[in-house]
């Protein structure tokens, strides 16, 4: 199965890469122009979901309960600027490995 190193995701047959969109991720109010990072995802949701997983990447606060307010725009185009509340979800895995005993 083939790798694009453009959109970083693997794919089947034929490919096309999802569009960039900027996202920039706003700590407090009233802050000063953000800084934008371009991230591809098929829309902004997964723009936002993407940049929130950069963002919780190293203390992973948004897994500990937090939230983040992240804006997101097409790149583009000249597009309005969408606002998402992102938070993490821990989901537990268990596993189990039988025991032979002789």
């Amino acid at each position: 199965m083939p790798f694009c190193d453009a959109c970083d995701g693997w794919y089947f047959q034929s490919h096309e890469c999802p569009p960039i969109w900027d996202t920039a991720v706003v700590l407090s109010v009233g802050d000063d122009v953000p800084d934008w990072q371009p991230f591809r995802a098929p829309d902004a949701e997964g723009a936002a979901i993407k940049a929130a997983e950069h963002y919780d990447c190293e203390d992973y606060s948004l897994l500990r309960g937090h939230t983040v307010e992240i804006l997101v725009r097409a790149k583009t185009t000249a597009s309005e600027i969408l606002r998402f509340k992102c938070r993490g979800e821990m989901v537990a895995q268990y596993r189990a490995k039988e025991i032979y005993v002789e």
